[in-house]
């Protein structure tokens, strides 16, 4: 545990299945970057700034609320919790399961399932090469302008041209 932290960097180049978990618990927490090679990461904050994780291999967990969520894993299963103002994914090998207040969020991965329950959203852009994307939004649909691209697979939601200045982009 870290109190009123400016900025925390950690590196971890542990064995499998050891992991760590991060928790900021004073909302004064500047930015926080975890790299992680092999292992789980859990990272729980109340109001950082800036929070960035990368990982190699291994489970990454975020819970909390920051500004600025950025998230880069090899391989390993993503899961997101909380609020931030824009919010980046991207994996290779993983699925990424997100439950957020979000204005502005980019979810993408190689190869994995993408889940989504998200509320006061802006942009909202997913992309799987090869998985599934589930996804609900708290709103009225007919505010969203729709983008839709499948090169792989199907996908049950229909281009539209929205009356609002929200918009969801889908690319399978």
């Amino acid at each position: 545990e870290i109190n009123s932290p400016s900025k925390v960097t950690m590196r971890s180049g542990r064995s499998f299945g050891e992991g760590f978990a991060l928790g900021i618990e004073d909302s004064k927490a500047g930015s926080i970057h975890v790299e992680l090679d092999t292992g789980a990461c859990k990272v729980v904050t109340q109001n950082a700034i800036n929070v960035s994780i990368e990982s190699n291999t291994g489970a990454v967990m975020f819970q909390g609320k920051t500004d600025t969520l950025n998230v880069d894993v090899d391989t390993g299963a993503t899961k997101l919790e909380g609020s931030a103002n824009t919010v980046t994914v991207d994996t290779d090998t993983g699925a990424i399961k997100v439950d957020m207040q979000v204005q502005h969020m980019d979810l993408s991965t190689d190869t994995g399932a993408i889940d989504f329950e998200v509320t006061n959203n802006t942009t909202i852009h997913v992309e799987s090469d090869t998985g599934s994307i589930r996804g609900t939004t708290h709103g009225d649909k007919a505010q969203y302008s729709i983008l839709v691209d499948v090169d792989t697979g199907s996908c049950n939601v229909k281009d539209q041209i929205g009356t609002g200045n929200q918009v969801l982009e889908i690319n399978v």
